[in-house]
């Protein structure tokens, strides 16, 4: 039912343009996506967002790609990896540093993590793309094919990334006090960190985000739409048809009128329709 509904959501954005839909899609995945990010960032918060922020805008200029050959979610977590590790390139690019120094530098700028400084500490441990085999399959509760094609790897990369993860992370637990069988461990441990992230005004920071050229294109699909119905009718004589059918009307309602006429609820009937006729023509976008 949740996939059949995000079709439908993706239908009215990319048919009608809909941000309120988009909006609703917004807030139902920020939550996951900004744990995802956050966890491959280890801890830190405005990175993660900018991040997350781009996913979704992302998501959004290329939502008509979307062929639901997977889940919404699934392609949603494929734009989000790919942002990251993109950003990971380009961080390597401009500082130089390679991948476990870059981990180095996250683990050091995040040490007032508060009470999340176990999870961060732990996943600071494994190499990158194993934290992000580690943190979906535990944490997010993806099976080993949805990650497979989240990332782009096979599926038995995927075991294999998930089999050193484990044991990495199982030594730093036991070496840090925490006791149990190793996957149950791990799992626990992950899911004790596992917490919904608030919106507090993400999604609206989002919306404002995306790109205006779906309003310039709805608002030249308006104006054409009003120039044609002018043009057709022009053509058709619509003003003297009109003329003459409102010619009608009066003329054949005259006779009841004169026969039995209450002027003062005429009156009132004429006010209420020109009150409402400015109205409607107030509320046009012109």
């Amino acid at each position: 039912m949740s996939q059949i509904n995000d079709i439908a959501l993706v239908a009215q954005v990319v048919v009608f343009k809909n941000t309120r839909a988009f909006d609703t899609l917004v807030k139902k995945y920020q939550s996951p996506i900004r744990r995802f990010f956050l966890h491959q960032t280890l801890g830190d918060t405005e990175l993660s967002d900018d991040l997350a922020q781009e996913t979704f805008i992302k998501a959004y200029t290329n939502l008509a790609s979307f062929k639901n050959l997977s889940s919404f979610s699934t392609w949603l977590y494929r734009i989000a990896y790919n942002i990251f590790y993109d950003y990971i390139r380009s961080k390597k690019e401009t500082s130089g540093l390679e991948t476990w120094e870059i981990d180095a530098v996250y683990q050091t700028e995040q040490r007032q993590v508060g009470e999340h400084m176990d999870i961060y500490r732990g996943l600071s441990q494994l190499k990158e793309v194993e934290r992000t085999c580690i943190t979906l399959f535990f944490m997010e509760n993806l099976p080993i094919e949805k990650i497979a094609v989240i990332t782009g790897m096979p599926a038995g990369t995927i075991k294999s990334h998930l089999s050193r993860g484990k044991t990495k992370l199982t030594t730093f637990l036991k070496q840090n006090g925490y006791d149990g069988n190793d996957d149950k461990l791990i799992k626990n441990f992950m899911l004790a960190y596992k917490h919904e992230i608030e919106d507090n005004g993400f999604s609206r920071q989002v919306i404002r985000r995306l790109p205006q050229q779906a309003k310039w294109l709805s608002d030249i699909l308006s104006v054409t739409c009003a120039i044609i119905c002018c043009a057709l009718f022009y053509i058709f004589n619509g003003f003297e048809i009109l003329c003459q059918t409102i010619s009608d009307i009066v003329a054949s309602q005259t006779y009841y009128l004169m026969s039995d006429t209450n002027f003062q609820s005429l009156i009132i009937a004429t006010v209420v329709l020109i009150i409402i006729g400015v109205q409607r023509v107030c509320s046009l976008k012109w």
